[in-house]
């Protein structure tokens, strides 16, 4: 392959239809983000660079989305890069417990999508700013947007909060391995309930959360499998994130 990916050697490997697509976003990308730069003031709270922090994280994560598991979920870790999966479809609470957890001090990692590689289930970073939809916002009020923003503008009512205002530890070095995955549900008013989850369960709902199983490298459901073998996961139905919170931050250190 000759520098920048585009152009084929003789006698390389055939280049899918799937890889022009990641080249095309890429490039796109990338001449976006050149864009929004090249007007945005020095001002680390510009309009702009919060509209670059949006669009700051794409082409990496375009690029190593490509035969990996990628999952709906959130993600925090600990220092030691053991890390807590917070899994599930839309509207489950995930963006506010990841916010929560954050804020008592974990290390944030991803919102909305967790990158895996297939074979030894290591995570990717992913840090994108934060979204949370309007129920969460009386819950976390300090999360707030301090003045309307272009990224506010492009995403309606939904805050977008960069990395850098969520508080907490940058990730580790080390790799960033799985080691509880959390299936979360919010009901206002509901009390608890923890339930663990079997093998089989846990492997099921991974897979019922994830992306393009049928382009993982190896096999979707043999990555699944593997995840769902090395976690301790469990079901939290809640009306509390800082109680779902304390609960996690528990079975995270048993499961240590």
């Amino acid at each position: 392959m000759l520098p920048g990916g585009l152009l084929q050697e003789p006698g390389a490997a055939k280049r899918t239809t799937r890889d022009w697509i990641v080249d095309a976003t890429m490039l796109l990308l990338a001449l976006l983000i050149g864009l929004f730069a090249f007007f945005a003031t020095v001002d680390d709270h510009s309009e702009t660079m919060q509209l670059v922090d949006v669009l700051l994280g794409l082409p990496t994560f375009v690029a190593l989305q490509a035969g990996n598991l990628v999952l709906h979920s959130g993600a925090v870790c600990a220092p030691t890069g053991a890390t807590v999966l917070l899994c599930g479809p839309s509207g489950t609470g995930k963006s506010t417990l990841t916010a929560t957890l954050v804020g008592r001090g974990h290390a944030y990692v991803t919102d909305e999508l967790v990158c895996l590689s297939p074979d030894l289930v290591h995570i990717t970073p992913f840090r994108k700013p934060l979204s949370l939809k309007p129920g969460a916002h009386a819950l976390l009020p300090h999360l707030r947007p301090s003045r309307a923003a272009v990224a506010d503008m492009l995403s309606g009512d939904v805050w977008l909060v960069p990395p850098r205002c969520l508080g907490g530890p940058r990730p580790p070095d080390e790799l960033l391995i799985p080691d509880v995955v959390v299936f979360p549900t919010f009901v206002s008013g509901q009390s608890q309930r923890v339930e663990r989850l079997g093998t089989a369960e846990a492997a099921y709902l991974l897979g019922a959360n994830a992306a393009g199983l049928g382009e993982v490298r190896d096999g979707g459901l043999e990555a699944v499998a593997r995840v769902a073998r090395r976690v301790c996961a469990y079901r939290i139905l809640h009306g509390d994130p800082k109680e779902a919170a304390e609960t996690i931050e528990m079975l995270w250190t048993g499961a240590a």
